[in-house]
């Protein structure tokens, strides 16, 4: 019995900290209670310790084990040991660091005119216009071109009227962290938010991922990593007579920037032929090129969680993409990097007399940009209905939009029809997958809030549903209808004759609705009214009718008796603990905790007992719990006594934590610390269970049955008793809110 009270304490602790644990504090009228109880204990035991001195020494050792347990257990609960942190303060809001736009500005002092087609002689690179300063250079149509020879990098800056979609995704990543932090607090202010703080982790790192292959995609500079080709010996540069006016202008003097003639130049003949049979090699290779139409199809994306965990599937697809991508563009940019090495090193060693490689350079681009605008509409007409294909291929098709615009001075072609098609399809497999019930898919929460993100970025904020509204669809499909019944019969013997036997039937009292939650690649069963916040007693345990039983005893002259159940009508059945999962062909597991009382069943236990042996009542719970308990005590009480150790420890841990510095922080902590008394809460019950009460199944993915398994805990145990049948039924079927 004094097992029994150890057990029941424990679970009295551990299940304060749990309901609490956002709060990180027991409450305190549960606690002195419990301490109360614990005291009075102590001091029964003391007595009992006593008196088995005198009548039983043999199990005094037992119960001096059990008193320095209770001891230990008083102490850890006393008040807070000094020195303890103290909450630094309500949590801060403003976490996330900013970050940085991928359109570069050119800063200039004077508003930006953009000369006529008159005006604009001069030339920048391939670009022509009129010059600002040495090393920058407006359009006609209002782009900016300026040059750092330090950096090797050109800057364009298309008009800011023809540049707005561009511009309108440069701000939106750079105002990232705003978007990242209205996420958080979205989680945060969500009832049972930090349950899902793995999704929030998840969908943070996703946000990054689109700022980084969003930036790659409207970058507006043409970075040159080769060092300029020399020119031959004997050559002779003449710094121009002309002062620098432009941020680089220190840089461009003495490339010839102004206008040099070839015989101020004496290598320029010998690197001019050079440079034009690169772009003559460029010509021949365009010519060479397959048809437009001929390109591999993308790699396919698997869309569900299970390919999100799954981190060699995720490398897997990387290399995938990466080799896709290279395959698809390769050629073309294979073509392009070299002609436009040959623009910028004419235009650093030749300055105006290399206008004809420029005009060259721009001819070529312009043939490469018409096929690439080509090829991306074929390759998005054909897989623009497919959701599996948009994550690779949306980078590539905007990059190359990007580019020509740059280039050809042209604004975007394709923006607007990938924005509309790709919520179209994403709306159209969503619903798709509901219908099939493809639970992996719709709970990968992290890649719904991406597309949504990825939508934003893109400039269709209409489109996308604020989190609250997401959740609440989110949730209304995670609900599950939870069934359980239990039939069991147990029989003792003595020298191969049955003493007793008993059987029941109990099942749960009414549909029980759960919802599933995030632990790593696998789900953790809740009960789905369930406020951790306000946790009570009814949310982790389930109410079970019983539908009949009769116990046998043996009575005066061996003679047979049978005893109807006329006990209480239900019981208390702990809320049983799940990992579900569905990626791979490991057994899902379902844990059949304990069989308990309830405040009815107490009201009338001490006068069942006085009548145990004449009648069948509360005494099926103790029948019902041979199913589950385990068969070795001395091991149990080993184990009991670590997990209350290992309990106590936790709470004394998170008692003495400083207050979170952030939300994220906040969040985190309150999940971490859930899971970590939610462990051991799990590992105290099954160390009064038997191994047995591991229920094995696999759950079905793209059903609406999750699971429908019986399981039959049948064994010899000690002391002539059997369980002859203990056959738990455990059906979960997926039923969404309307």
């Amino acid at each position: 019995m004094k097992s029994f009270f150890l057990i029941a304490l424990l679970q009295s602790i551990v299940f304060g900290a749990v309901a609490q644990m956002p709060a990180g504090i027991v409450p305190s009228g549960e606690m002195k209670q419990v301490i109360a109880e614990l005291k009075q204990e102590i001091a029964t035991l003391e007595l009992e310790i006593k008196k088995a001195e005198k009548e039983d020494p043999a199990s005094v050792s037992f119960m001096k084990t059990q008193l320095k347990t209770y001891q230990t257990l008083l102490t850890s609960l006393g008040p807070a040991k000094a020195g303890a942190i103290k909450p630094t303060g309500p949590a801060v809001k403003n976490e996330i660091p900013g970050a940085v736009s991928p359109v570069l500005s050119v800063h200039l002092k004077q508003p930006v005119i953009a000369p006529t087609a008159a005006q604009a002689k001069e030339r920048l690179f391939w670009y022509r216009g009129k010059k600002i300063n040495d090393s920058t250079l407006v359009t006609t149509k209002r782009t900016v071109v300026q040059y750092s020879r330090k950096r090797q990098m050109l800057i364009v800056e298309p008009d800011k009227k023809e540049d707005s979609a561009f511009l309108s995704i440069a701000a939106r990543i750079k105002n990232g962290s705003l978007a990242k932090k209205e996420l958080i607090e979205s989680f945060d202010k969500e009832k049972n938010g930090f349950i899902f703080y793995p999704y929030l982790q998840t969908t943070l790192s996703v946000y990054d991922d689109l700022n980084k292959r969003l930036s790659e995609a409207v970058n507006n500079t043409f970075s040159f990593k080769d060092e300029v080709p020399s020119i031959p010996a004997g050559s002779s540069r003449k710094p121009v007579d002309i002062p620098g006016r432009g941020p680089h202008a220190a840089e461009m003097r003495g490339f010839g920037m102004e206008g040099e003639v070839a015989d101020s130049v004496p290598g320029a003949a010998q690197l001019l032929q050079q440079l034009n049979r690169l772009l003559d090699d460029a010509e021949q290779k365009i010519k060479q090129l397959p048809p437009v139409e001929n390109f591999p199809a993308p790699p396919r994306h698997e869309l569900g969680r299970c390919a999100a965990c799954d981190t060699t599937a995720l490398q897997q697809q990387a290399v995938l993409d990466a080799a896709w991508v290279n395959q698809y563009l390769g050629k073309e940019k294979d073509i392009l990097a070299p002609v436009l090495a040959a623009g910028h090193t004419a235009g650093i060693s030749l300055g105006e007399y290399g206008a004809g490689i420029q005009d060259r350079v721009v001819s070529i681009s312009l043939q490469l940009m018409d096929r690439m605008t080509q090829k991306n509409k074929l390759l998005w007409n054909r897989y623009k209905e497919q959701l599996n294909y948009l994550p690779v291929i949306v980078p590539v098709i905007l990059g190359m939009d990007r580019q020509r615009q740059l280039l050809a001075g042209e604004g975007s072609f394709m923006l607007d029809e990938i924005v509309g098609s790709m919520y179209q399809a994403y709306e159209k497999y969503y619903k798709e997958q509901v219908a099939a019930r493809n639970h992996d898919f719709v709970l990968n929460v992290p890649f719904h809030l991406g597309v949504y993100r990825q939508l934003e970025l893109l400039g269709a904020d209409a489109l996308v549903p604020a989190v609250g509204e997401y959740f609440k669809e989110m949730m209304a499909y995670n609900r599950f209808a939870l069934n359980m019944d239990l039939d069991f019969v147990m029989e003792r013997s003595s020298d191969g004759e049955p003493g007793m036997r008993a059987s029941g039937k109990m099942e749960t009292k009414e549909k029980v609705f759960v919802m599933l939650y995030p632990e790593g690649c696998s789900y953790r069963m809740l009960l789905h009214k369930t406020d951790l916040d306000n946790k009570q007693l009814d949310d982790v345990s389930l109410p079970f009718i019983v539908k009949g039983g009769i116990k046998t005893i043996r009575e005066d002259h061996d003679k047979m008796v049978d005893y109807a159940y006329s006990g209480p009508p239900e019981y208390a059945v702990r809320f049983p603990d799940a990992r579900i999962e569905f990626c791979s062909t490991v057994s899902d597991t379902l844990y059949l905790a304990m069989i308990g009382g309830n405040e009815a069943v107490a009201a009338r236990a001490e006068a069942d007992l006085q009548r145990i042996n004449k009648t069948y009542g509360i005494d099926m719970a103790v029948y019902a719990n041979q199913v589950l308990l385990n068969e070795d005590p001395a091991n149990m009480e080993q184990e009991i006594q670590q997990t209350g150790t290992d309990i106590l420890g936790n709470i004394s841990g998170m008692m003495q934590t400083a207050a979170p510095a952030t939300t994220l922080e906040k969040i985190k902590r309150e999940y971490e610390g859930y899971m970590s008394m939610d462990n051991l809460r799990q590992k105290l019950e099954k160390a009064y269970s038997t191994r047995q009460s591991y229920l094995l199944f696999n759950a079905n993915n793209r059903a609406t049955v999750l699971t429908d398994t019986y399981h039959d805990t049948k064994r010899m145990m000690e002391d002539g008793v059997e369980i002859k049948r203990g056959m738990f039924h455990v059906r979960i079927v997926h039923e969404p809110l309307p």
